[in-house]
């Protein structure tokens, strides 16, 4: 399955979920606080207890809702038995909320990710077309797999309108020269080799 989702390293104190009689008792501070924050205290949850805290995430609407990160990336070490989906809903509930485009933009696009590991290509293609919308950021990577949702959908005209939005605009990035040389019968590579959005390194991320 996918890496875990590492996050930068910030400097912020830490933050305890904390619980009474089977109910989330801090909810207002403890989805305001920086995912950051509350990353080390969701990984610790004991199982009935991050049960409870999904269930809270994924009925709550709104912004801020940065626990959904924290909670998103600690299910991630349970794949493949934990569920995909629940994992990319976390994700965009969570990442819509932030401020930041390079988190947006990250956590939107390895949503669409989870989503087109278990074959939920129209949500994939609506998370992709979303990340695509940041400002600020190079979003030649969501463009690419924008493409290939769509050709999954059987979309191919969309999908060749795409990738030329994508060459026009990034003739020089990765994701435009894989795209620039491949046939259109190469087979779409498979999404567990998909590596972490946001821990940085000097590998090519796909």
């Amino acid at each position: 399955h996918t890496e875990r989702f590492t996050p930068k390293r910030v400097r912020v104190p830490k933050m305890k979920v904390a619980f009474t009689q089977g109910e989330v008792s801090n909810w207002e501070e403890v989805r305001s606080a920086p995912f950051q924050a509350t990353l080390a205290s969701v990984d610790r949850l004991s199982p009935s207890n991050r049960r409870t805290l999904k269930d809270k995430t994924l009925s709550e609407n709104g912004c801020p809702l940065n626990v959904a990160v924290s909670l998103a990336s600690a299910l991630e070490g349970d794949l493949p038995e934990a569920s995909s989906e629940e994992i990319a809903k976390l994700y965009e509930k969570g990442g819509v909320c932030l401020e930041n485009p390079e988190e947006r933009y990250s956590l939107l696009t390895r949503s669409g990710f989870l989503y087109y590991w278990v074959k939920r290509y129209s949500e994939a293609e609506r998370l992709w077309k979303l990340a695509s919308e940041t400002n600020g950021e190079v979003v030649s990577r969501s463009l690419f797999w924008l493409a290939r949702a769509q050709k999954a959908l059987a979309r191919g005209e969309e999908a060749s309108s795409t990738i030329e939005a994508l060459l026009r605009r990034y003739p020089f990035a990765y994701h435009s020269v894989v795209a620039g040389s491949e046939s259109p019968t190469d087979p779409d590579p498979t999404p567990v080799s998909v590596v972490s959005l946001v821990k940085r390194s000097r590998k090519v991320e796909l």
